[in-house]
């Protein structure tokens, strides 16, 4: 190759380097704004790098667990560390075994989505679970961190873990809550169709203690369940609170009412999930 034609390739390939380099700094630009975020976030503190949740003590695990992966999955849309602060508050239960310090989640961080989502500004900030907040960009960080925090508050503090599933066991959790406008039954053609018909599988109906009217309506849920699976055997389990969050949490397949108390936490297992 001559000099000259030597040179002409060289030439070439620097404006094919600068149009991609250009292209690639347009696409940066696309995928993060020049602006810092700016978000509320509901018993959260920003500090610098930091993102903070100031923790409390409730027995509604359910409504914790929403304000908890919200702000969890703020810090990781920002790329900042989080902190659980007051983490003591929770001593005793499992949700002491959730990050009290976490790095940044390099691989969620997303300025343009959690723009996005604090610019819907939830109407429910106490009940991140109602909108389509920052937790539904994070279910992969949540499925590794409660599995861990389960498995961790299960060696120290020697509380057993539900048995292991056979994959053809499903569980299916009730909650007896008649006045509440957000509860509702599911009816049979809920099941139909995504409960197998399997006379060797297992169907256990989580539920809380039962009292009139309840009694009923749960033997209603058997002889339904037991009909539509075929036959199969239909158990019930009522537990400890802890147990019965396992029990939800480890199980290959759920069928979960209308508000279940744990619907943000059916997204801390990648099994197969029905609300």
């Amino acid at each position: 190759m001559s000099l000259a034609s030597a040179l002409r390739v060289a030439l070439a390939a620097l404006a094919v380097g600068q149009i991609l380099a250009e292209r690639s700094d347009d696409t940066s630009l696309i995928q993060q704004p020049a602006a810092r975020p700016s978000c509320r976030i509901f018993r959260g503190a920003e500090r610098g790098d930091e993102i903070a949740y100031s923790a409390w003590s409730s027995h509604n695990w359910g409504n914790l667990l929403s304000e908890f992966w919200e702000v969890r999955a703020k810090a990781a849309l920002w790329g900042k560390s989080f902190r659980t602060s007051n983490i003591a508050t929770w001593k005793g239960t499992w949700l002491r075994y959730l990050p009290e310090q976490a790095p940044p989640a390099a691989e969620y961080k997303d300025w343009k989505a959690l723009q996005q989502i604090c610019d819907a500004k939830c109407q429910s900030p106490m009940f991140p679970h109602k909108c389509v907040g920052s937790w539904t960009r994070v279910r992969g960080l949540i499925i590794k961190e409660t599995q861990e925090a389960l498995q961790t508050y299960s060696q120290k503090e020697h509380a057993a873990l539900p048995q292991a599933y056979s994959l053809t066991d499903v569980v299916v959790h009730l909650r007896w809550e008649l006045g509440h406008q957000q509860m509702s039954w599911p009816g049979r053609s809920f099941f139909e169709g995504r409960l197998p018909k399997d006379p060797a599988q297992k169907v256990t109906i989580v539920h809380q203690p039962t009292s009139p009217p309840y009694e009923s309506i749960l033997a209603m849920y058997k002889k339904l369940l037991k009909d539509v699976c075929g036959g199969c055997q239909v158990e019930e389990q009522t537990t400890t609170q802890f147990n019965d969050f396992a029990t939800l949490a480890l199980a290959p397949t759920v069928f979960c009412a209308a508000r279940c108390f744990l619907t943000l936490a059916r997204n801390h297992n990648i099994s197969t999930c029905y609300l």
